[in-house]
């Protein structure tokens, strides 16, 4: 018989081939006996893994008449995969300093491929400083995604660490004194914790006197404040009251 392969070689860019993949099958004729049944031999299709970027098949298919006649003809099947994963990112994120800037806070981006059901995701940091706080930055995070025949797709996810909490101050607690001379004098021992700068000084702002009634009775309103290292600031203030009700002592004349 006389023997045809359609399709000497075909390319397929699938990680499981099916047989419908791999073209029409080969026509034969012979003279007086019309066609001839083609068969296919077993070939040798090598390791179908998805651990090398392609593989090869070759088909020998075998075509035998009423009289045993045969002929063969090759079909090379190459199995391609070049198609990198699709990678779905991680949106961008604004964070605290105080947060924690894993993937497990800020966002995982994940990965799907025509041929590796699990392509690895992987992913690398950039650290960009702040040229305005020292505990704001940025973070550029590459993520990867490489399947099993090293095809990779990659993106970039920002996040950006920003410091806008304030520090916590507490002050002195209010104290009521009877005269204008035993007023307490401004704390210069104070401290406020931050959240970023951890302990922050506390600064004497000044006293605003109010219901000035004598020498010897009104209110102060004492402020303090603290500022941490972004600019963050928060204020607290202490009433002292200064109120004189005691009566002058006399003594008379013998």
């Amino acid at each position: 018989p006389t023997m045809t392969c359609l399709v000497r070689a075909i390319t397929i860019r699938t990680a499981r081939p099916t047989f419908a993949s791999f073209g029409p099958r080969a026509v034969i004729s012979h003279g007086t006996y019309g066609r001839a049944r083609p068969v296919r031999s077993p070939e040798p299709i090598g390791d179908l893994r998805p651990t090398r970027s392609y593989r090869t098949i070759r088909r020998t298919w075998t075509a035998t008449d009423a009289c045993g006649n045969s002929s063969t003809c090759l079909q090379v099947i190459t199995v391609d995969d070049s198609t990198a994963p699709v990678l779905a990112c991680a949106a961008d994120v604004t964070i605290e300093c105080d947060e924690d800037t894993s993937p497990a806070n800020t966002g995982t981006s994940t990965a799907t491929d025509n041929c590796d059901s699990a392509p690895a995701v992987d992913y690398a940091d950039n650290i960009i400083p702040s040229t305005v706080c020292p505990q704001e930055y940025t973070i550029s995070r590459t993520w990867t995604a490489a399947d099993a025949s090293g095809n990779t797709a990659t993106c970039v996810q920002m996040i950006t660490v920003d410091d806008s909490t304030p520090p916590v101050v507490t002050c002195p607690a209010n104290v009521t004194v009877s005269c204008a001379a035993n007023v307490p004098p401004p704390s210069t021992s104070l401290t406020a914790t931050d959240n970023c700068s951890g302990t922050v000084p506390v600064t004497f702002e000044g006293d605003v006197i109010s219901n000035m009634v004598c020498v010897n009775q009104f209110v102060i309103t004492r402020t303090y404040q603290a500022v941490d290292a972004c600019g963050n600031s928060a204020t607290c203030a202490q009433t002292i009251t200064v109120f004189d009700n005691t009566p002058p002592s006399i003594t008379c004349p013998a």
